[in-house]
This record gives structure tokens, sequence and C-alpha cells, in this order.
């Protein structure tokens, strides 16, 4: 295919200097480019350069080719040399190369966070992008849509997409990237997540509790005994494995708990009567930093620990109770009870005992202020649940279900009534209709304002009579 031939427009001096300008139609618009120089041979230079990035831009418009390439085009036309591109693989490279802190972080996640961008990176191939250039911010949406709707939990599809953010942030600093950070959370929203893990798991009931225990039994004292440590104190797994004697003190459990180890935020438990009882009877036996030693021993050697403690569990309570069944976004079945159970029914019963958040906060060692909320919830479900027991216990009292007498009603003077029987009747009428004194009549007469215009004798009225005037005055109270 024979090349276009590109037609140079035709310079021309413009202003005091001299300075040879140039026009083009931009925008619609007829405009004066300037090529900054009055060297004729220097402005044609610049003119076939810009004619070429002009030409370059339409091919492209023509071509659908994506900002990157055209990007290229427009420089190497300009320069006569190629920018330097990132292959995906590269961007990686780079970023570990420039974040020390990686080394420090747990093996898990040193080798998740891998596994994560080679995700990223198959399926920026399956859509024919190798360069980290190439990645638009529209091209981040399409891929966190991806992720979503891959059936990702929240929490998952937020550690994939702020790892790609913080590795673009990284290569942007160093190697300015023409879009910057795609990933940036104003570009790719994060998911809520519904807080908190102890929120998740649901507290035992008593009977449960029982069950629980008595499994444990059969698993053998060691585990018991780790029962025990966990549904008197609220301790992680973890932390309830890895209990050493050190850490009690003056009648407390003073631990800093793994998961928030980092903020140094202490826990201090008080010990009860029922710890306190297998703290004597496991010192008396056994010498060793850790209160339960088989239990730290293995815990700290695998995962069987964990697989039998969710073991007992499903044995005392049953599978279909203890899993959450999957859904759209949960891959696997969600744990409603497990060893993380103790913690939460650690905290349902201070609720119901209406201990303040601050003290709970100092009891469980919390870190995240969002507990302090789930924990308020709680104590408001325990007030609810005190109140629901108050009411059917105050229901269940028959003594109180008696049948209330009707009151009658008592007709009193009004100022339209009494106006009304005044001009009719004598005050000791009136009395009898209303059951009162002729003194009260006379004292209501003033209260009123009512006076007497002639003096009127009535003769003694029978029941009936009287009863007439009443129903007749009636439909002048209005009370």
């Amino acid at each position: 295919m024979a090349k276009r031939k590109i037609v140079l427009p035709k310079l021309f001096e413009r202003g005091k200097k001299g300075l040879l300008y140039f026009r083009r139609q931009i925008g619609g618009k007829d405009q004066y480019i300037s090529t900054k120089t009055a060297d004729k041979a220097v402005a044609t230079a610049f003119v076939e350069r810009y004619m070429k990035v002009e030409n370059a831009t339409e091919v492209a418009n023509h071509t659908q080719e994506s900002a990157p390439v055209l990007v290229q085009r427009m420089v190497q036309s300009l320069t006569g040399t190629a920018i330097e591109r990132i292959t995906l693989e590269d961007g990686f490279k780079i970023f570990e190369e420039h974040t020390p802190d990686l080394r420090d972080l747990a093996k898990t996640s040193q080798l998740r966070y891998p596994s994560v961008y080679n995700m990223f990176v198959s399926w920026c191939k399956a859509n024919e992008m190798h360069f980290m250039d190439e990645i638009e911010q529209t091209v981040a949406l399409k891929y966190a849509r991806h992720l979503w709707d891959s059936q990702m939990t929240p929490r998952t599809f937020n550690d994939h997409v702020k790892f790609l953010s913080r590795l673009f942030e990284t290569i942007d600093v160093l190697r300015r990237l023409p879009n910057r950070n795609p990933f940036h959370s104003r570009i790719v929203k994060r998911k809520r997540i519904i807080r908190l893990e102890e929120a998740s798991h649901k507290p035992l009931e008593p009977d449960m509790m029982k069950k629980v225990l008595a499994c444990a039994a059969k698993a053998g004292q060691d585990f018991l005994d780790l029962f025990i440590i966990g549904s008197q104190t609220g301790m992680r797994l973890k932390d309830a494995a890895l209990f050493k004697w050190e850490t009690i003190k003056d009648g407390f459990i003073e631990i800093v708990p793994e998961k928030t180890k980092k903020s140094g935020n202490t826990a201090r438990i008080p010990i009860s009567k029922v710890l306190d009882e297998m703290l004597c009877r496991r010192n008396q036996k056994i010498e060793n930093e850790y209160v339960v030693p088989i239990i730290a021993k293995y815990y700290n050697s695998g995962d069987w620990i964990n697989r039998k403690s969710q073991e007992i569990f499903i044995e005392a309570i049953g599978k279909e109770k203890v899993y959450l069944a999957k859904g759209v976004h949960r891959r696997r079945d969600t744990a409603l009870y497990s060893f993380h159970s103790f913690r939460t029914t650690f905290m349902s019963l201070l609720a119901t005992k209406d201990i303040s958040a601050r003290d709970a906060m100092r009891m469980m060692g919390w870190e995240s202020p969002e507990m302090i909320r789930v924990y308020e919830k709680m104590l408001d479900d325990a007030r609810g649940d005190a109140d629901r027991r108050a009411f059917e216990y105050i229901s269940s009292l028959t003594e109180l279900n008696y049948e209330i007498p009707k009151v009658e009603s008592v007709l009193k003077p009004n100022p339209e009534a009494l106006s009304y029987l005044v001009k009719n009747y004598s005050n000791v009428t009136i009395g009898k209709v209303y059951g009162i004194s002729e003194t009260a009549v006379r004292n209501w007469m003033v209260k009123f304002g009512i006076k007497r215009a002639v003096r009127i004798e009535s003769a003694d009225m029978t029941n009936e009579e009287i009863e007439k005037i009443r129903s007749h005055i009636n439909k002048f109270d209005k009370q």
C-alpha cells in the first residue's frame, strides 16, 4: 500500500521578530501555529514533524488504536525514538524491588500477592493487553466487574483491587504512567464489608455450651482445658492455644492479642472461679511456659488444632447448624459456630450484665472502634431480651388478670345546662337532678355567673321526673 503523501503548509513571517508561522484547522477553527524560529530550514523541519504527528493521529482514529499506542506513534514521529514501555510482568518486578516491606509480611501474604497479580495479568493477556500503559480507567473498571462477577466476597474483592492500586501507585511514582493509578479508590469503588468477625459468629446458648464442652472432654483433657480457657476468657483460638503462665498477674490475665499485636492493645481479663481451678490443677503437674503445652506445640506446627476444634463443634451442634450455606459472593460455607463463638458468647454475657463499652473494651483488648458499635448493639439486644423476659413474666401472673369494674358517669353542672335549669326549676329540684345540696347549686351559679330572673318554687318531683330532666340536660353535658 502506497504511503500517503504529506503536503506541508506554507510558512509565513509574523510579528516584529519575524518568527515563522503556519496555519492549521484545529477543532473547526483556523489556528496560527508558531515554529518559534526565524530560520526557514529549522521551521520546515518542525512543520514536517508536526504533520507526521497529525497524520499518525488521523490514522489512529481510523484504525481505533488505543491511547498508549497513539502516544507511542506521536512520540516516535516527533523524536524519532520510541518511549520505554513496561510489560505487565516487569511491572511486578519493579514493584517488588521498590517495596521492601513486602519481605516483612507473613509467608501466606508473600505468596498471595503474586497470585493476585498473575490473575490480573492472565485476564489482561486474554484481552490482548501486555503493557502497563494500556491499563486505563475503563480497563480497571472492567476488571473489577470481572472480579465481582466471579462471586468473590467483598473482603477478597477489596484485597485484589487494593493491591493493584498500590502496585500502580508505586510504578507511577517511579516511571510516570500515562494513566497514573487506574485502580484508585475514586475510580474503582471498594465494597462495603459488614463488620465484624465477632458479629458473624453466633453466641452459644447454655445447652450448646454444655454439649460443646462435653465433646471437648471426649477429645481429651488438653482440648477440654483449651475450651475452658476460650469460654472463660473470650480469647481467640491462637491466644488460647499459646496462653502462657507469665501472662497471669494478680488474679488477671494480661495479654497482647496476636490479631492486634502491632497496635499493642492489651487485654486484661479477670480469672473466674472455674478457670482458677483449672489453672491450679495444671500448675501442680506441668512445668512449661505454656498453660497447655501439647496444644501449643501442635498449634505452632500445623492446622490440626484448628481442624480438631471445628470437628468438636460440628459433633456437638451438628453441621447443618454450624455452617451457613454458600451465597452468591461467598464460595465457602461460613461458620456460624466455631471456637470464636466463645468470644461472642463472652461478649454477650458481658452485655447482659450491662457492662460498659469501655470496661468491655479493656477486657477484650479491642483495637477497632467498630467493635464498640458491635458491643453497643449487643447491649441494646440484651436490654431488649430483658424487657421481653419481664413482659412474659408479668403476662404470666394470673393474679393480675382481674376484671376491671365500670365507672358510672357522674353528672356535673355546666354553664349551658345550669342556665336552662334555673329558668324552669327551683334550686331544690336542681340539687336533686345533680345529687348535690341547695347550697352547692348556689355556689355553682356564682361560679358560672348565673343569676335567677324570678323565684321559682317546684313541687316535689318523683324519681321518674328527675330522670327525665337528667336525660334532657345530657345534651348540655360537655364532660
